[in-house]
Formats: structure tokens, C-alpha cells, sequence
């Protein structure tokens, strides 16, 4: 039987950070929103018109302006290969 592990008001960064944390200021609270300097796939860096990013963890909606959906799906489609 595996141990469950809870951390309330911390993080465990041997477990989940393989690098220092980077903290970043919120440009809106109530939608968890920051500035996009650059978007990377890999070390590709992908030439996309949005400059604010919302991020939540609690939701499985992934919005992108249709311009930016193509050049991520064009370039995913070049460095990875999905098969049965």
C-alpha cells in the first residue's frame, strides 16, 4: 500500500520542483492572470499574439486565440509523435 502525503501551507520542492521556484505578480486576482513575456514548446520559442495567461490548475479549459491554437498544434505536430 502506497503513503498519502498532505501539505497544508508549503511545498515539498525534492518532489516537485526540479529547479528554484519562481514566483511571478498577478496582474488580476480574480482570474489568476499574468503577463506573457515568451511561450515555449520544448526550446521552441512559438510566436503567439496573447501577452496575458490565466492559470488555474482547477479547470480543463485551455482557451487560445486561433492564430496561437495553429502555431502550437503546428509545432507539437513536428517535435512529437502520438501513436496506438
Amino acid at each position: 500500500m502506497e503513503t498519502s502525503y498532505v501539505t497544508f501551507g508549503g511545498y515539498d520542492t525534492n518532489k516537485y520542483a526540479r529547479g528554484p521556484l519562481v514566483w511571478h505578480d498577478l496582474i488580476d486576482v480574480n482570474y489568476w492572470t499574468l503577463n506573457q513575456d515568451a511561450a515555449y514548446l520544448g526550446d521552441k520559442l512559438l510566436q503567439t499574439t496573447v501577452k496575458k495567461v490565466i492559470i488555474d490548475s482547477g479547470t480543463s479549459f485551455l482557451l487560445l486565440p486561433t492564430e496561437d491554437y495553429n502555431i502550437f498544434t503546428q509545432e507539437f505536430a513536428k517535435q512529437f509523435t502520438c501513436s496506438e
